[in-house]
């Protein structure tokens, strides 16, 4: 598949989750809809994340102390032992990375600033946002690895090469004379998986101190770029408040 095709997917899979426009252009049916987009050229695969081992993303820009830093980490690991049996409680950090071996890998990490990553909408406008992320990121990296805890049971669901659970914060910078936006993402209850073609499809509960309780689908691959030698992310992601709408019942005419 070629690279064309590939954002050919992304757009259609973005017009499956932009939300639901009303008579009125500029507003929506959701109290509050973002969308996030990345599209950036790198040297090398690994220029598109930062390993961030102590925490200076969580505590110069989400403004965390120590202690809440290390609260919010037991708080995620716990979740990704309990939902999905992946237990790296007991692991020691080592600069910022925890590895199961043959299983998975646990980073506390960044995005680079190559990714261009970018809000361009907000609150019915048009904007463009810069936009920072970091969190506790696993990647599944062994053939067999099997999924327990509340997803797989005791049974268990085998899990797919590369799939990731990721968990942190967006830090939305609206600039010098605005506070900061800042967001909590969470996995969802179910992985994000890769597709065949390098597509990851990610699915996370979303927090907001404005806004409340929301939801956020969105795509991400990384591909080599053919222009430049290097690599190209491109990552698509809408984020809706609340989460869902409530159903609407319809009244059907008889006639």
């Amino acid at each position: 598949m070629t690279l064309c095709n590939k954002y050919l997917i992304t757009a259609f899979f973005m017009l499956l989750s932009l939300p639901v426009m009303s008579h009125d252009s500029n507003k929506t049916d959701y109290d509050n809809v973002i969308i996030f987009t990345a599209d950036g050229v790198f040297d090398e695969f690994s220029q598109a994340r930062i390993i961030d081992p102590d925490g200076d993303f969580f505590i110069d820009r989400i403004g965390l102390d120590q202690q809440e830093l290390e609260n919010f980490i037991e708080e995620i690991e716990n979740f990704y032992l309990t939902q999905f049996g992946l237990d790296f409680t007991q692991i020691p950090w080592q600069n910022g990375v925890k590895i199961i071996p043959g299983t998975a890998i646990l980073e506390m990490r960044t995005f680079s600033d190559l990714l261009n990553y970018r809000v361009k909408l907000m609150s019915g406008k048009r904007v463009n946002f810069p936009l920072e992320a970091g969190g506790l990121f696993v990647t599944i990296t062994g053939k067999n690895v099997i999924y327990h805890g509340l997803y797989g049971g005791d049974a268990g669901i085998p899990a797919l090469p590369f799939d990731q659970l990721v968990s942190g914060y967006y830090w939305i910078n609206r600039g010098e004379h605005h506070r900061p936006v800042i967001l909590r993402f969470k996995q969802s209850n179910i992985p994000t998986h890769t597709t065949f073609e390098g597509w990851s499809l990610f699915f996370n509960d979303i927090e907001s101190p404005i806004w409340g309780k929301g939801i956020s689908d969105g795509a991400a691959t990384i591909q080599p770029d053919i222009e430049t030698g290097g690599f190209r992310s491109v990552i698509r992601n809408v984020i809706t408040f609340p989460g869902r709408l409530p159903d609407v019942e319809i009244d059907h005419d008889d006639n």
